[in-house]
């Protein structure tokens, strides 16, 4: 190579190398501003709300927050960008609510936020008509309970929870029941609560997902059959760690005019105080006659609308059959949305995320990585019935270092039906490559003048010596890479050649790359 860094005989410059992998993929920058905005942006309590967000950093943990309490936890995607939907929560009180999107949660100096605004209307009420002034005093009332009937006529099937129901087996977390031609799956089991139960002496409670309280999120009620309308009782033992009241809301998801996607139908909602309160009040949705139900949902939520971290209870659960028919069963709809597709991934850790969408309900999920499965769970939303996320740890043993990887996670619902997503990606593993020596050689003709003394050698140390331009130099390197790997790898290596004068950098050339160095085993000096 021609060496140009000098242009006077006794300009001095001297050389550097930087070492790295050959880039197979460049990784975005991340965006500068991060925005929020949401629709629609006003809406009754229980309103699905589509929050779309763009210039967040990619990878990080984020959140979706409502007035400062999460609603929605996952992984932002590589393109700092995304669309979700989050349901405004029950017993939000009417007027401006801040919806915000939270990312590298937790306050450090990498923290973004940003939000927008949302404005709860009350759901309009008719206005009641006052009776007559009665000519005479009336008597003295008797006392009697909170709700003494759901309104759901006399064709309502009734589960009281203590008669047999006729399980069948779970899935997806859900245990069976039945009542008369209605199938249902619920995410409870059976207790005996200390507080008094609207029928017999059991209840049905949210599961018990954690070490102390509930799974922290709503009883979900899956209808196999078509579903006019349901109600049920609610009332709760004990909340010593919340304040206020409490309020219980029954969202209904199904499908309009029997067709269409899922979508919420109708909401009910009652309040009560954080203390120990008997099965006596009610919750009821009937939808519009052309309209069918699917799903419920029953949630239990503070002042603040936070979900309460006790159990929720449910009594004497009634059901209106439907002869409007559910349309068509869809396949699942799968999309792995990290990491995404072709990327290459830097670390110890790789870790895959997916969305799986479906209208019914799924039965499985699995995950796997160049066809060896993986151990997955999915986790359903707690405001969208039709929405499941799947968060699966890679070993890296699985993954072929510098090579495609094919990574893929798939579902089968309830009838059946299977989706998939594939992704390929290039995992890179850590490692440590250190320059231990750089050697520059001139080819020389004639003398030096200042080269003393004057049969200095022509083999020069490349931080100590003057070097002479426009005349052929070779520079050889000595670089150490500490790789950890426990099989024979191609490690793929580029080198640039810099050159320094008085200190300050000169323009770089280049080198030709090296040879794909293969690894025969963990550290190796060439």
């Amino acid at each position: 190579m021609q060496s140009k860094f000098v242009t006077g005989p006794r300009s001095a410059f001297r050389f550097a190398i930087l070492i790295g992998l050959l880039a197979t993929q460049a990784i975005a920058a991340a965006p500068s501003y991060a925005s929020v905005n949401v629709s629609p942006s006003s809406g009754p309590p229980g309103t699905t709300v589509t929050v779309n967000a763009s210039g967040f950093a990619p990878g990080s943990n984020a959140e979706i927050r409502w007035d400062g309490a999460t609603l929605d936890s996952f992984t932002m995607p590589g393109s700092g960008s995304f669309s979700r939907s989050i349901a405004v929560p029950g017993g939000a009180g009417a007027g401006g609510h801040t919806i915000s999107v939270c990312n590298y949660c937790g306050g450090g100096e990498f923290e973004e936020n940003a939000s927008a605004g949302f404005n709860v209307t009350s759901p309009a009420t008719p206005k009641p008509t006052e009776p007559p002034t009665p000519t005479l005093p009336p008597p003295t009332p008797t006392p009697i309970p909170v709700c003494t009937d759901l309104g759901l006529g006399p064709e309502g099937l009734v589960i009281d929870f203590d008669t047999d129901t006729g399980a069948r087996g779970d899935f997806a977390g859900l245990k069976a029941f039945d009542a008369g031609a209605i199938h249902i799956f619920m995410e409870v089991e059976i207790v005996s609560p200390s507080v008094a139960v609207r029928s017999g002496s059991q209840a049905a409670q949210s599961q018990q997902g954690l070490e102390f309280g509930s799974a922290l999120r709503p009883i979900r009620i899956l209808f196999t059959d078509p579903v006019q309308a349901v109600g049920m009782f609610v009332g709760l033992e004990a909340a010593p760690e919340a304040r206020g009241l409490i309020t219980a809301t029954l969202t209904a998801y199904g499908y309009r005019a029997g067709a269409g996607p899922v979508v919420v139908l109708g909401t009910d909602r009652v309040s009560f105080p954080a203390a120990p309160t008997d099965l006596r009040h009610c919750l009821a949705v009937e939808a519009a006659p052309v309209d069918v139900l699917t799903w419920a949902f029953v949630e239990y939520t503070d002042s603040s609308g936070t979900s309460i971290a006790e159990p929720r209870l449910i009594d004497d659960m009634t059901i209106v059959p439907s002869d409007v028919p559910f349309p068509p069963d869809l396949p699942p709809v799968v999309e792995i949305t990290e990491p995404e597709d072709g990327v290459r991934v830097i670390g110890d850790e790789v870790i895959l995320r997916a969305t799986i969408r479906d209208d019914r309900a799924l039965v499985v999920a699995w995950a796997g990585v160049n066809d060896r499965g993986l151990s997955v769970g999915t986790s359903p939303s707690a405001v969208d019935p039709t929405l499941y996320t799947v968060a699966v740890n890679i070993p890296v043993s699985r993954l072929r270092p510098f090579l495609p990887n094919i990574a893929n996670v798939g579902a089968r619902d309830t009838s059946g039906q299977r989706g998939d997503d594939t992704i390929t990606l290039i995992y890179e593993p850590p490692f440590d490559a250190q320059v231990m020596g750089i050697e520059v050689t001139q080819g020389m003709r004639g003398a030096i003048p200042w080269r003393d003394p004057p049969d200095a050698p022509t083999s020069l140390g490349a931080e100590t010596t003057v070097h002479v331009a426009d005349r052929k130099t070779v520079v050889r390197v000595y670089p150490w890479i500490d790789f950890d790997f426990t099989t024979d790898t191609s490690l793929p290596l580029t080198a640039q050649l810099f050159g320094f004068r008085d200190g300050v950098p000169l323009p770089g050339s280049p080198l030709h790359p090296l040879n794909s160095i293969v690894l025969p085993s963990p550290g190796w000096t060439l």
